[in-house]
Order: structure tokens, then C-alpha cells, then sequence
């Protein structure tokens, strides 16, 4: 959701931004942008996901997303030629892929009979927070663009580094829970051994008592 607040509004407050001064870009220049950053984003999503794909797992490529999110939404606030314009745009590749990947994730800690309500409960927030992003950043935007222009940048990239703290919670929480279960899947082996060989002496207890009885 912290992704969805930090990009969805993003594209219609850059073109605010790159029309006003000192960019004054034309049109043109910010539809060639505009395409340069699908373009990038697409590319960067998969390579992201290829890459971290074969060392870690879908939690650190969310945290990734995060964190070029907000380099890059700072970058951009703070920018004041176009090759910053460009740095915030190459330095925020993979920065849309934290919303597809929470759905990777919850789509595999949820069992199958309940995928359809969890993805129906989750679509129903997306909208709104999608609608709350558009119309919050507009009225931002709006009533700070005179006392500083990349005031709104810093804003969303406020709601990025809040998905970092809630992300890194969720990573820690899940190495606690599994420590838990492995510590708890070793005493129940151990306290299974000792119950053998308990067993294995009294057996041999038995049996030395019967000998000697005969």
C-alpha cells in the first residue's frame, strides 16, 4: 500500500513539475520521459526479479523496491537540472515492483480455498489508496509548489521509507518465527531421542533382572 501512495500519483505530478521552472520542458520532451520510464520500469522489474530471485527472497525485493523508490523520489525533490531529472529516473528502476510482489508474497503464505478473498480484500484498499494518492498529491503539490517545489516528492518518498520500517519488521518477524520453529523442531527431536534410549535401558533392565531370576 506504502508502494501504491509513493507511485501512483507520481507521473501526474511530474509533468507539474517539469513544466514549471527551471525545467520548462516541453511536451514533447516530457512524453519522450514519460516513455523512457516504462520503458526502464519493465526492464528493471525483471531484471530485479531474475536477479534476486537466485540469491534471496520475495521480501527483500519488495525492501529493494522501497529503497529505490525513495532514493530515487528524493533525487527528484531535490533536482534542479535535467540530469537530476534523468539520475531520479535511472536510480528508480524496480520502483513499481513493491505492489506485484506483496501479492507474490501473501499469494504463498495463503492456503489455496482462500487466495480469492484475500486478493478481493486487498483490491478494495488499492483503489482507495490509489484515489487518495492522485488527489492528495495534486492538492499537495498545489498548496506547496511556492514555498518549495519538490515538497510533494519528499512527501511520497515518506510513505516509501514507512513500507521499509513495515517491511524489515515483516523480515525480522518471519526469521523470529522461523528460529522459534527450528528450536522447537530440535528439542521435540532431542526430548525423542531421550525417550529411546530411556526406554532402551529399562528394556535392558528387564532383561538382565529376568536372566537373573532364572
Amino acid at each position: 500500500m506504502m508502494s501504491n501512495l509513493a507511485n501512483i500519483a507520481r507521473p501526474q505530478i511530474e509533468t507539474l513539475y517539469q513544466l514549471n521552472s527551471p525545467f520548462c520542458w516541453s511536451a514533447v520532451r516530457i512524453g519522450w520521459y514519460g516513455s523512457m520510464r516504462l520503458g526502464l520500469l519493465n526492464i528493471g522489474n525483471l531484471a530485479m526479479i531474475y536477479l534476486f530471485h537466485l540469491c534471496t527472497t520475495d521480501e527483500y525485493i519488495v525492501l529493494a523496491s522501497l529503497l529505490t523508490t525513495v532514493v530515487s523520489l528524493t533525487i527528484e525533490g531535490l533536482a534542479t537540472t535535467d540530469f537530476m531529472l534523468y539520475l531520479a529516473l535511472g536510480t528508480g528502476v524496480g520502483s513499481s515492483l513493491g505492489m506485484a510482489m506483496s501479492r507474490a508474497i501473501m499469494s504463498r503464505i495463503t492456503p489455496d480455498n482462500k487466495q480469492g478473498s484475500v486478493f478481493a480484500g486487498v483490491a478494495v484498499p488499492e483503489i482507495v489508496f490509489s484515489l487518495v494518492s492522485s488527489l492528495g498529491a495534486n492538492a499537495i503539490y498545489d498548496a506547496t509548489v511556492s514555498i518549495y517545489r519538490g515538497l510533494t516528492f519528499f512527501i511520497m518518498a515518506g510513505y516509501g521509507f514507512i513500507g521499509i520500517i513495515l517491511c524489515l519488521i515483516l523480515i525480522w518477524g518471519q526469521k523470529g518465527y522461523k528460529m522459534s520453529k527450528d528450536t522447537t523442531r530440535i528439542t521435540i527431536h532431542v526430548a525423542e531421542n531421550d525417550k529411546h534410549v530411556v526406554n532402551g535401558y529399562q528394556i535392558q533392565d528387564q532383561s538382565y533382572e529376568n536372566s537373573h531370576h532364572f
